[in-house]
């Protein structure tokens, strides 16, 4: 077990810290365009300006202390449809510095974890639309409580809110040039974090599938099948054929009788 745990702990120190020039204000530090690397929450967050006693609560991979991730980690209850990924940071907002309550960031994710309300997480496919807002010393999404901060003033609250912003937008402008030179994963990220955009969704989405993703035939397959059930059934025998378990189960529902 301890092994394990070191193990994990050890992928936390992966890789070379982002380094910001001097004086760089947070609001501007956008990674330049053309990195053939998506945007990191990590370089965003190391730029981040914060009042010296806020500052200490901020804990990238580098300066986390295996209690505090131990502590981070395990006080969420990170859902089964999340991809968690790599454990990236945390701006620690306990009393005891033990990072149980405040906002864990992953390769993945944002989980927001407070003692009042507990923990509401936000994956980054899900895309920008509009961001994260600043309310005092509350941050909530698309009118969706997300925390209070009780060890921040509203000017710190105000700075990281404009950070995650900030980087989710870049995250999206990357992903929008990707997908419109080509790449599926892109075009597919895309397509999910425009779910309420209409057309743009499917767009997205066909561009994927024509691509040959296994997610994006799933996905199309599930958004036309009431209209389109021969093309969702063809769709869903491309993902089947990639190994998708999924697929495999809705080719055998009564709907596709008539297509086999």
């Amino acid at each position: 077990m301890l092994k394990e745990v070191n193990s994990a702990y050890s992928a936390l120190t992966d890789g070379t810290p982002f380094k910001a020039k001097e004086g760089t204000d947070h609001t501007k530090a956008k990674p330049s365009s053309g990195r053939s690397d998506p945007p990191a929450i990590e370089d965003f967050l190391s730029v981040l300006e914060l009042p010296p006693q806020e500052k200490m609560r901020l804990h990238l991979s580098q300066t986390l202390q295996l209690e505090q991730f131990l502590r981070a980690y395990n006080s969420r209850n990170w859902p089964d449809y999340f991809h968690v990924g790599k454990f990236v940071a945390v701006i620690d907002d306990s009393f005891g510095m033990s990072g149980e309550t405040g906002i864990a960031f992953t390769d993945a994710l944002i989980g927001f974890n407070d003692a009042e309300t507990g923990c509401h997480d936000y994956g980054y496919d899900r895309g920008f639309n509009g961001g994260f807002e600043a309310h005092g010393l509350s941050i909530s999404r698309m009118g969706d409580h997300c925390i209070d901060l009780a060890n921040f003033s509203e000017h710190g609250v105000r700075a990281i809110v404009s950070t995650i912003n900030l980087f989710l937008e870049s995250l999206r402008d990357w992903h929008r040039s990707n997908g419109e030179a080509g790449d599926s994963k892109s075009q597919l990220f895309m397509s999910i974090s425009s779910y309420h955009s209409g057309d743009d969704y499917l767009t997205w989405l066909e561009m994927a599938s024509e691509a040959g993703n296994c997610v994006a035939h799933c996905n199309l397959a599930q958004a036309i099948a009431t209209y389109d059930p021969a093309r969702a059934y063809h769709l869903y025998q491309l993902a089947a054929l990639q190994g998708d378990y999924g697929a495999m189960k809705r080719l055998t529902d009564v709907e596709f009788d008539r297509f086999r």
